[in-house]
């Protein structure tokens, strides 16, 4: 049997408690004042939260 690999859970919405990967929670919008001229924001994809904590790897955790 194949084991498959799934991207690593790396975020966690304080609103609703889930935890996503970075590519299913960061969106990139346009922002004009800023010198790239667009701007990262992470934003709960199933409650639209603004409040998304990073997750801590935990050494020996298994």
């Amino acid at each position: 049997m194949t084991r498959v690999q799934s991207p690593a859970l790396t975020h966690m919405c304080r609103n609703c408690g889930r935890h996503f990967s970075l590519h299913q929670v960061r969106e990139v919008h346009a922002a004009e004042h800023t010198p790239e001229g667009e701007a990262e924001v992470l934003v709960c994809p199933v409650c639209g939260s603004y409040d998304l904590d990073p997750l801590s790897e935990v050494p020996n955790a298994g």
